[in-house]
């Protein structure tokens, strides 16, 4: 560098930011694996549920992998990730579901209000609609 002046960092003995962020990754790569192989036998074989089945399983690696190296980096629980079990998780759910529902809602309706959105009658059930909304919510979760 510029007048001899040198890099230096600090040492703590604990990983940085960048570290964090790569062990974390790896962890969620190695899990995510560990959890498509184990659930490739209970599978679903329509493509949709499928693709919901493994996005599933993904998420649940990255919940796992952030639980083992908040553990193991910090000495902290559950907690420190929001996953504290208490009262309020039934109103947390409700208003994290509803953070998710709202904007498509909303995305919906001006849609069918420019009249890019129109209604046709197709074969169906709302059984079947409703899993259908099932799927894309646990996907775009």
């Amino acid at each position: 560098m510029a007048g001899g002046a040198a890099l230096q960092f600090p040492v703590t003995g604990r990983p940085g930011a960048a570290a964090r962020a790569l062990l974390f990754a790896a962890l969620v790569l190695v899990l995510q694996r560990a959890l498509h192989a184990a659930l490739a036998p209970f599978g679903p074989r329509d493509p949709q549920w499928a693709l919901a089945w493994f996005t599933g399983a993904t998420l649940l690696a990255a919940l796992l992998a952030g639980l083992v190296l908040l553990q193991l980096l910090d000495g902290r629980g559950p907690g420190a990730l929001g996953l504290a079990l208490s009262g309020q998780v039934p109103r947390e759910v409700f208003a994290g579901g509803l953070a998710g529902a709202l904007p498509q809602l909303g995305m919906a309706l001006l849609l069918a209000l420019a009249g890019a959105l129109r209604f046709t009658a197709e074969p169906g059930s709302i059984g079947g609609w409703a899993g259908d909304v099932g799927r894309a919510q646990l996907v775009l979760a």
